[in-house]
Formats: C-alpha cells, sequence, structure tokens
C-alpha cells in the first residue's frame, strides 16, 4: 500500500451525518488483509450497543502487529456517549501524520485502516475512498457494555 496524504467522506461522510442526525452510523463489517478476508478475532468493527446509549458509537478492535497477542480497541463517539475524553480526542476531518503505517486492512466500503507509529498505537487513521482521514483515539482501558 503507498503512503498517501489526505485530509477526510462515503464511509466517513455518512458517520459524520449520522453523528448530527443521531442516525446509527453505517459500519464497516467485513475487512479483508492483501485481498483475503480478516478473521474477527483479528479485526472487528461494530457499532455501540443501544440499551447502553451507544448507538452513535462504532468500535475498532485490532491485534497488532498482524498475528500479535495483542488488541486495541479504538473508538469512534462524536456525541460522547461512550466518554467525554474519547470525543474530544475524535478528529473527523485530519490529515494521515507523516508517521502513520499503514496497516494493509481494507473494509468492504473501500476504507483504509492506518495506525500510529507509537507501540501501543495511540490512534487509528480511517481512510475512505475520497481520501477523508478520521483519527479515532484509543481507548484505555478497553471499554464494554453488559
Amino acid at each position: 500500500m503507498e503512503r498517501r496524504t489526505r485530509s477526510v467522506p462515503a464511509l466517513l461522510a455518512t458517520l459524520a451525518l449520522s453523528a448530527c442526525t443521531g442516525a446509527p452510523a453505517p459500519v464497516p463489517t467485513n475487512w479483508e488483509l492483501h485481498g483475503a478476508p480478516v478473521d474477527r478475532q483479528e479485526l472487528e468493527s461494530y457499532a455501540g450497543v443501544e440499551h447502553c446509549g451507544w448507538a452513535s458509537a462504532v468500535f475498532l478492535h485490532v491485534t497488532w502487529p498482524p498475528g500479535g497477542a495483542e488488541w486495541y480497541q479504538f473508538v469512534r463517539d462524536p456525541d460522547g456517549s461512550v466518554s467525554g475524553e474519547l470525543a474530544d480526542r475524535l478528529r473527523t476531518d485530519t490529515e494521515l501524520p507523516e508517521d502513520a503505517v499503514p496497516t494493509g486492512y481494507l473494509s468492504d466500503a473501500g476504507t483504509e485502516l492506518w495506525l500510529a507509529a507509537d507501540v501501543p498505537p495511540g490512534t487509528a487513521y480511517l481512510v475512505d475512498t475520497e481520501d477523508v482521514v478520521e483519527a479515532w483515539p484509543r481507548a484505555e482501558p478497553v471499554i464494554g457494555c453488559d
């Protein structure tokens, strides 16, 4: 995957619009790596659960590096329904930093996943087919709902 400089819509514009309208955000549900489907144990994205009031949030879990034992959670929470701190750290119209690392992951909507170069990665960058970039912060500790 070549390095691309971006500013941040198909999936991401819809995500932003859904956050403004309160509609559920579309979620990239299928991912591939080098053309092969990715197991959900390796990479998974899903909408926040409604009974916890998180329907406007999107969660992303990724094992990094691929095949490793560590996984990380990133959250797109524009309304602050999960966490005000995560909402404050979310960037919905940003640039891909020079040190961002391409993961090779591609969603069914054509969204590329890049990660911050730091270990563990503090930010996931989602780059859509229109070269729109969103920066999703890592949740620490991992967040869950019963």
